[in-house]
């Protein structure tokens, strides 16, 4: 049994380094290793794995989704943080993946008011 806590990021690199880099990418490419991101909430991670399978097959709507679901939670923890650029970013990228998403619309405009009467960030 290893000393050191287990993280997504150390599971990445040991899995770099032991696999070839077809089998990393395969392994990254794997919906259940998308869906176990999403799931533990390792939201940036998942973002960036999303992306990237998204990236290389637009067409798989499982991916799709959960990378809608994933700029969602990311745009929600920006907009706490006060940081209305970036979650603006995300919401963009929510409303090319589903266009006819309401709320996201609604979410983009009320964001584009607050940013337009607040100082530059």
């Amino acid at each position: 049994m290893r000393d050191i806590p287990l993280t997504v990021e150390s599971i990445m690199v040991e899995k770099a380094t032991s696999f070839s880099m077809s089998g990393f990418l395969n392994l990254m490419g794997s919906r259940r290793f998308r869906a176990t991101l999403y799931t533990l909430g390792e939201d940036e991670a998942a973002y960036k794995v999303l992306g990237h399978a998204h990236a290389l097959n637009p067409e798989d709507r499982d991916t799709a989704n959960l990378l809608f679901k994933e700029t969602l939670i990311l745009a929600s923890k920006e907009e706490t943080q006060k940081k209305y650029t970036s979650a603006l970013a995300y919401l963009r990228t929510a409303r090319q993946l589903q266009p006819q998403d309401q709320e996201v619309q609604r979410r983009i405009s009320k964001l584009l008011r607050r940013v337009s009467h607040s100082p530059a960030q």
